[in-house]
């Protein structure tokens, strides 16, 4: 019998072999698989099939614990991490890296299988577990709670950034700047930079750099902007001082001119001076171009004022003259005993005082006139007077 056995058994062909051995191999396969899947469908996070098993066989339900406590405890200590780098932030590589953690918390949080409820965990069992639906709420809060103000911090950086370049960019242009109207517009940049960075929240890594910065630079801005304005105001009295200078040349071209001319030529000095009064010691630099400006127009005013005088003395000379010998002129008409001496001291009296007429003025010629008719009457009487 036992031969016939043996002599079956190898009788069994390798396909045969092979065959049982694929048998077995299937069997083993669905007793492993067929409970695994069962496990896993078990421990899926819905309710109908939770909570069933949670009353009743409460231990299939340890895969999804076990991976939710893991996930948690993870989330936690990464929470911590991320806390304390965003809080106490001292660079912005603390708070890349606060961020960072952040982000594996959340992603932590997001790997627990199960929602935070206690009817799908299971119920409590003792064992230290630390996962709680609570305690899942509040971890979701405070990542919520870090990413905003990661968000702020990261917005608060570009504002910095920005205000930054904006500062920089008009204090350089400012230094660089070739006119008054460059400098206003290097000031206006400057100042949007300043106001940039106090809107800046103070309770932000950014926000204390900013008020840094602000600190250290807003005095120096003010210097700036009330030096450019000190400016403005030295270059607007000077221009307005020249105004007047140059209407004054202007009309005093071409003379000679009426007294009322003079008076408009010299009030037209006057302003310009009392402008330029206006310019203080203090003003420094301005103040010293101010007195040289008013040494100049003093000049000029004081040349105005001799020729505005000498007009008034040559008119006041040449009208005497004029009525002298107006009045020399109708006696000796209606006077037919002439007193050939005593005419002839009148008229060398309207003489000098024609001589008194001086040059440039409105009435020199016509007093040069009026003297040669006076001494072309001397040499007349003269002559008459050797005849008789």
């Amino acid at each position: 019998m036992e031969n016939l056995s043996d002599n079956q058994h190898n009788s069994i062909s390798p396909l045969q072999h092979l065959k049982n051995f694929g048998n077995k191999l299937v069997k083993t396969t669905l007793f492993i698989t067929i409970p695994v899947g069962i496990l896993y469908v078990i421990n899926l996070p819905y309710p109908a099939i939770r909570r069933p098993i949670s009353e009743k066989v409460p231990l299939l339900l340890l895969p999804s614990q076990i991976t939710t406590e893991y996930h948690f405890k993870k989330s936690i200590n990464l929470m911590e991490q991320a806390q304390q780098l965003i809080d106490n932030a001292t660079s912005q590589e603390d708070l890349q890296l606060g961020e960072k953690k952040l982000q594996e918390a959340k992603q932590s949080l997001n790997a627990i299988p199960v929602y935070p409820s206690n009817d799908l965990f299971g119920g409590s069992y003792g064992y230290g577990w630390r996962f709680s639906s609570f305690g899942f709420q509040e971890m979701r809060g405070k990542v919520g709670e870090l990413e905003a103000k990661i968000f702020q911090e990261k917005n608060a950086q570009t504002l910095f950034k920005k205000a930054e370049l904006a500062f920089n960019e008009g204090k350089n242009n400012y230094e660089n700047a070739k006119n008054n109207y460059d400098k206003q517009q290097a000031i206006k940049t400057w100042k949007l930079a300043i106001n940039n960075l106090e809107e800046i929240p103070v309770n932000t890594l950014a926000g204390e750099k900013a008020q840094q910065k602000l600190s250290s630079n807003r005095e120096e801005l003010e210097a700036i902007i009330g030096n450019f304005i000190q400016t403005e105001k030295l270059n607007t009295i000077i221009t307005s001082a020249q105004q007047f200078s140059l209407k004054a040349v202007e009309l005093s071209k071409n003379p000679p001119y009426k007294v009322e001319k003079w008076t408009e030529i010299e009030n037209q000095w006057k302003m310009a001076i009392k402008e330029l009064e206006n310019i203080s010691l203090e003003d420094g630099n301005g103040y010293i171009e101010a007195k040289k400006l008013m040494a100049e127009y003093n000049n000029n005013l004081s040349e105005i004022q001799q020729r505005k005088k000498a007009e008034e003395k040559s008119i006041e000379a040449f009208n005497y003259a004029k009525n002298q010998i107006n009045q020399l002129v109708t006696n000796n008409v209606n006077n037919s005993e002439i007193d050939v001496k005593k005419i002839i001291i009148q008229i060398q009296d309207i003489l000098n005082k024609l001589n008194e007429v001086e040059t440039g003025t409105t009435v020199y010629n016509e007093a040069q006139n009026l003297k040669q008719f006076a001494n072309n009457k001397i040499k007349e009487l003269t002559t008459k007077s050797i005849t008789q």
